[in-house]
């Protein structure tokens, strides 16, 4: 099913998209998580991560979606490189002497080794856990808009755009290190005839990109960053398998200023402890990608590792 038509789910389908998803190395980058060297954490409660605090009160929804980096041992991490650009050597001595056509990209072949050595270190569960939360802790609001085949843009979110980017500042206000406001836009899927389905979502996406940006409020001094994310549909199939579209950066991600506010270093320091003692109930990962989630049912957080989502081990 398309996001287009996914309703009430719309939201938490793309959020869930963006974890498994290639399409968002610019979100990865602004908000540096090393894919596929890095947690998440979808939908959690500010209640959960506020537990006990005195400002638990204050804030209400949740924080659609938060990570960081994973650490390992040094030796664990250039033993991996080490062992994946000489796998890729031998793939490339391989190719050249079937007389290959082009000379391969040294970003994209070293790019390939840190996957290959990030999943291979999940794998035989080499990471520290719970994660080294001062490498990195970030987090993004997420927001969806619909564009219909008419053309017609619906923003399906509640609140107005200040309402939206005073959710974006809450974020800030927990202490993250980074925060992301990503517009997301969803098209309806468009057939044209004699026409190539992607270019066809893609002008579709780039027509809705451009509408939603005409009305999105910047200024300057939000503790936050803005990603416009227009995103084709091609009939017949989800956007997660197939689409036309891409990220740009409306305002770029600054470091959050508001970390200096005593009030919010005690708000992050309080939920980087939560997060530690709940996830250190859990064994170590040993698949990708990491994700920390929310049990409606025993009111705690657990980890489900792996591209499809797990149960809570406590509720089964």
């Amino acid at each position: 099913m398309s996001l287009y038509h996914a309703g009430q789910v719309r939201e938490d389908t793309l959020i869930d998209d963006i974890v498994c998803s290639s399409i968002w190395d610019e979100l990865f980058s602004e908000l540096r998580w090393p894919r596929p060297m890095c947690w998440f954490a979808v939908r959690i409660p500010f209640k959960r991560l506020l537990v006990g605090h005195a400002d638990a009160g204050r804030f209400k929804g949740d924080v659609d979606l938060m990570g960081g980096p994973l650490s390992f041992d040094r030796e664990d991490i250039d033993r991996a490189m080490a062992q994946g650009r000489s796998e890729l050597a031998t793939l490339d001595a391989a190719w050249a002497r079937h007389g290959r056509s082009i000379e391969p990209d040294p970003m994209l072949i070293e790019r390939a080794a840190r996957e290959r050595a990030g999943r291979e270190l999940v794998w035989n569960g080499k990471m520290k856990w719970p994660p080294d939360f001062s490498a990195g802790f970030t987090a993004a609001e997420v927001k969806v808009a619909v564009f219909s085949a008419e053309g017609r843009l619906k923003r399906t979110e509640e609140g107005s755009g200040h309402a939206i980017r005073k959710q974006a500042r809450r974020l800030c206000e927990l202490g993250f290190d980074r925060v992301a406001l990503v517009r997301a836009l969803v098209t309806e899927a468009a057939s044209v005839p004699g026409c190539n389905p992607w270019m066809v979502a893609g002008a579709n996406a780039g027509q809705g990109g451009y509408e939603l940006a005409e009305r999105l409020v910047i200024k300057e001094d939000d503790p936050f960053g803005t990603l416009l994310a227009p995103l084709g549909a091609i009939p017949d199939r989800p956007e997660s398998e197939a689409g036309a579209g891409g990220i740009c950066i409306i305002k770029p991600i600054p470091n959050n200023p508001l970390r200096v506010d005593p009030c919010v270093d005690n708000r992050r320091r309080h939920i980087l402890d939560v997060l530690s003692r709940e996830l250190a109930a859990f064994p170590v990962p040993t698949s990708n990608p990491v994700v920390v989630r929310d049990c409606t049912k025993c009111k705690r957080l657990f980890v489900s590792a792996g591209i499809t989502v797990q149960p809570c081990s406590r509720c089964g």
